[in-house]
């Protein structure tokens, strides 16, 4: 199915060695790093108007620091 293919593709490497997330921080694109941020968020819990939510964060520190 589709759906199975997603990890696949969060975790693919173009040929600079970024991944979808880390090159959409590398050139600054703010609203497509908070979208894929936001494809990935799992929501634990929620009660009313609170909840709880994961943020994965396997891939954000992948050598920028290195620039």
């Amino acid at each position: 199915s589709e759906t199975s293919e997603l990890p696949k593709l969060w975790n693919r490497l173009n040929k600079d060695g970024l991944t979808p997330l880390t090159l959409a921080a590398d050139l600054g694109r703010a609203k497509m790093l908070s979208w894929l941020l936001q494809e990935r968020t799992t929501i634990q819990w929620s009660f009313g108007n609170v909840s709880c939510v994961l943020h994965p964060l396997d891939q954000l520190d992948l050598g920028f620091h290195e620039k």
